[in-house]
Formats: structure tokens, C-alpha cells, sequence
């Protein structure tokens, strides 16, 4: 499994105290940001403790996998549960955003949203190649992504595959300039790495991995969600997310929801709409932000 260092230092706004977390939300302008402590005020009368309702409080990922069926409501699954498919082992895949959804993000109108992903091994430490997008989005929007390139020609190995995934929601001006470097036709074509040239494929992921973790790092910027699945071959192993073709979704939610465990029976994929709704009532989308990612054959 990829390295969690792979992330960085910086934590997730759901990781920070309340007091950091209060200080950063105003510091963006975020409309639920509470007032700062004012001279000759006691602190404790302005101290807000956060209950973790907003979707960006979560610290965690609910990995799901959407079963490809007819019909317009598709079901959403624990990969642990799917068989894994063998007959990938050896073969080169493609490996695409297909959508994304900003339910909740910290500050106030269209947010500037850096993407970033790691692939390698089932096993390995770190990634093999990283590469990243950038999108603008409000509150309650699909991220513009419709079938983004990621990676063209990863080779699944014997141990699957291993997938990292982090967004960060940039407010630095400064930054911003420099994701809009990421918006140039080039890096919307993607990590090529079946045409590309080894060393110039090497020089751009370490570019865009340096990037990713200078963006995040800054204090201006945090990340929001983080997502690290390890997509195992291996039959035998009940507890462990299985390696298909198809779509996985990485969804910024709590182990208990309402009290209750996690299931992803909550939630259907409505094929219509392109966009995760529940299940006993259609109409209403689902509370956490997510992102889901598209594993398929390489093109001829």
C-alpha cells in the first residue's frame, strides 16, 4: 500500500483543533466561520467546539464500487465484496476521474480545487507516478471533470494495484496562478505511459508530486479529503477492497451515520443524472463530498 507520507504534513481541515480549524474557515470566509476572540473578550466565550455535521469534517474514505447492471439505479458495493479479477494480472489499464461532487467545501462561493493522484503496486511503498487536475467548483456541482485522463498504460501487477488520492481546496492567490499551469492542454491529456518517453513521463509525475505537496503545505490552503485503497488480487483475503474493471468511489464520510454503521445500501448510482443519490428516496443526493475514479482496458 502506498506510504501515508505520500500526503504530506499537512492535515486535513476534519484533522485540525477547533480553535486552528475556526482561524483557518475565517481566514477563507467561510459563512459558518465563528467570530475571532476580540481585546478585553474571553476566549472561552467565543470557543466553538465542532460537531463534525459539515462534510468536510470527516477524516475518513468509504471506498464503494458501482455494479455495472441495466437499469437506471445501479448499486453501490464494499469492493471487498466483488471477486477480483485475475485475468488483468499483466495487462495495461487506463485509469480516469470520472465524476466528482462538492457537497460542502470550506469558504464562500466557487472554490479553486486541486486534485491529486498516486498509482503503483498493490504492495508498493510509493507511488509509481503521480499526475493531477484542478477544477472550480461551487458548493453543491459536479467538479467539471466528465472523464478526465489520469494514467493511460499502468501495468497491473501480481499483488493489483494501489490508489492515493488527495484534494485541497487552494485560497493562496499565489498558488492559484500556479494551478493554472495544471489547466493547460497538456496536462489534460494525462500520464501517457505508453507512448511518452520513460524520463520525461519520471521528470513530470515528480513535478507534479512537488507541487501537489508545496500547494498543500501552504497555510492559506488544506486538504480536505484524502483516499488510499490498495485493490488486491488475492482471493483469500475476505477484508481486503478487490481489483476490477469498473468505477470505485471515494466518499468523505464518518464510520457511523446516524448512529449506525456505514453501508453503502444508503446509496444508489443514478445513471441518469450521473450522480449518487439515496436510496429510499432519489431526490436527495448524498451528504458527502466524493470522488470516483474509472479503471478500464487500455485502448487499442
Amino acid at each position: 500500500m502506498i506510504d501515508e507520507s505520500w500526503f504530506g504534513r499537512s492535515p486535513t481541515v476534519g484533522q485540525l483543533g477547533d480553535d486552528e480549524r475556526a482561524a483557518y474557515l475565517r481566514a477563507v470566509d467561510d459563512p459558518e466561520a465563528p467570530p475571532a476572540t476580540v481585546a478585553g473578550e474571553s476566549a472561552e466565550r467565543f470557543r466553538v467546539s465542532f460537531t463534525g455535521e459539515r462534510p468536510f469534517d470527516h477524516t475518513g474514505s468509504a471506498l464503494g464500487y458501482i455494479q455495472a447492471t441495466d437499469g437506471q439505479y445501479l448499486t453501490i458495493v464494499d469492493p471487498r465484496e466483488i471477486g477480483p479479477e485475475r485475468s488483468l494480472i499483466g495487462k495495461k489499464v487506463a485509469v480516469r476521474l470520472t465524476q466528482a461532487l462538492v457537497v460542502r467545501y470550506p469558504g464562500n462561493g466557487v472554490h479553486e480545487i486541486l486534485l491529486h493522484f498516486g498509482i503503483g503496486g498493490g504492495s508498493g511503498l510509493t507511488p509509481e507516478h503521480d499526475f493531477g487536475s484542478t477544477v472550480r467548483c461551487a458548493d453543491g456541482n459536479h467538479m467539471p471533470v466528465g472523464g478526465q485522463r489520469l494514467f493511460d498504460g499502468i501495468e497491473v501487477g501480481e499483488d493489483g494495484l494501489s490508489l492515493a488520492m488527495f484534494t485541497v481546496n487552494v485560497h493562496s492567490q499565489g498558488d492559484v496562478q500556479l494551478l493554472r499551469a495544471l489547466q493547460s492542454e497538456v496536462f489534460q491529456k494525462g500520464l501517457d505511459l505508453v507512448s511518452s518517453v520513460g524520463p520525461v513521463v519520471g521528470l513530470l509525475s515528480v513535478t507534479l508530486a512537488s507541487l501537489a505537496k508545496h500547494i498543500a503545505s501552504s497555510s492559506e490552503n488544506r486538504q480536505v479529503q484524502q483516499g488510499l485503497v490498495a485493490l488486491d488480487l488475492d482471493r483469500t483475503l475476505v477484508d481486503s477492497a478487490k481489483l476490477r474493471l469498473g468505477t470505485y468511489v471515494l466518499a468523505q464520510a464518518p464510520a457511523l451515520v446516524n448512529g449506525r454503521p456505514w453501508s453503502w445500501n444508503a446509496y444508489v448510482y443514478d445513471r441518469a443524472r450521473n450522480v449518487i443519490v439515496h436510496a429510499d428516496d432519489v431526490d436527495k443526493l448524498i451528504p458527502f463530498n466524493y470522488v470516483a475514479v474509472g479503471i478500464q482496458p487500455l485502448p487499442a
